[in-house]
């Protein structure tokens, strides 16, 4: 029972890895194409800020594509102790 639990971790680590390392890079390539002030700000339907000034999107982009590489790296090291258990 404890191998399938991890294995649903690996993936929704994987799955939300990937959607915060795509929203990092969809905000760093509208930075270029912003006009006014700022954008309002949301992830999975969740509004994260109203209004984010032009000088701190790369701050936000910096934030989801490091919170994406993190998921990764979590969701691989679970896959190597996961393959030692399984193994074992």
């Amino acid at each position: 029972m404890g191998s399938i639990v991890r294995v649903i971790w690996i993936i929704l680590l994987l799955v939300f890895g990937a959607l915060f390392f795509v929203k990092g890079i969809q905000l760093w390539k509208s930075i270029a194409t912003i006009d006014g002030n700022g954008i309002g700000l949301t992830f999975l339907g969740f509004e994260v800020s109203d209004s984010v000034k032009f000088d701190e999107i790369r701050f936000y982009a910096g934030i989801f594509i490091s919170g994406g590489i993190a998921s990764f790296i979590l969701a691989v090291s679970q896959c190597g102790r996961a393959y030692i258990a399984y193994y074992r």
